[in-house]
C-alpha cells in the first residue's frame, strides 16, 4: 500500500504523530552518544592520538565531524522539520564511510591501538565485527526513518495506513460503510 500525502491539519490528527515511542529512544540515545562525543573532544583518547602519531589537531578535526554529523538529527527532530529524515540517513552514511576509511586508513595502528592485551589477530577481528556491526546498524537506522509510520507522518505528512487518513478526514472507513 502506497503512503498518502496529507495536510498538516490531517496529520495532527494521525495516532502516530510526534515524537514518541522509538523515535524518542533513538533521540536520547543520540543526545547520549553526543555528550560522550563532546566529553572524547574535551578529553581526547592518549590511544587514539597514539593512532594518529599524536598529531593532536588531526583528532580534534575527526571528532569535529563526527560531531558536526550528529547535529541535523538532534537539532531538526524536535522541529519536526521535514528535512530531517533524509539529512539523518545522509549523515549517518557519510559518518559509516569516514568511519570505515579512517580504520582502513590506520591500518595496523588501528590494530595496536585496539590490541591492548589482546593478539594483533584478535584485535583485527573485533574491529572487523565493529565496522560490520556499524554498517548493520546504519542499515537498520535507514531503514527506520524510510518505513517508520512515526516520522513519516511526523516529518513527511505521509501516511501508510488508508484508513488513518480516512479517519484524520472525518469520514468512516470503507468497510465500515458496507
Amino acid at each position: 500500500m502506497p503512503w498518502e500525502h496529507v495536510s498538516d491539519q490531517e496529520a495532527m490528527q494521525v495516532k502516530y504523530i510526534g515524537v514518541r515511542g522509538w523515535l524518542l529512544f533513538f533521540y536520547i540515545l543520540a543526545a547520549l552518544n553526543f555528550l560522550g562525543s563532546l566529553y572524547d573532544l574535551i578529553y581526547p583518547d592518549p590511544d587514539q592520538l597514539a593512532a594518529l602519531g599524536g598529531n593532536a589537531g588531526m583528532l580534534l578535526a575527526i571528532n569535529l565531524f563526527f560531531i558536526a554529523l550528529q547535529l541535523p538529527f538532534l537539532a531538526l527532530t524536535p522541529l519536526w522539520h521535514p528535512l530531517m529524515p533524509s539529512l539523518t540517513i545522509a549523515c549517518t552514511w557519510i559518518h559509516t564511510v569516514a568511519l570505515v576509511a579512517l580504520i582502513a586508513g590506520l591500518g595496523e595502528a588501528s590494530v595496536y591501538m585496539y590490541a591492548g592485551e589482546r593478539s594483533p589477530e584478535a584485535a583485527a577481528a573485533v574491529i572487523t565485527i565493529a565496522l560490520v556491526v556499524t554498517i548493520v546498524i546504519s542499515a537498520l537506522w535507514t531503514w527506520y526513518l524510510l518505513c517508520s509510520k512515526r516520522v513519516n507522518v511526523t516529518f513527511r505528512n505521509r501516511v501508510h495506513d488508508w484508513e488513518e487518513v480516512v479517519r484524520s478526514r472525518g469520514r468512516q472507513p470503507r468497510a465500515a460503510l458496507r
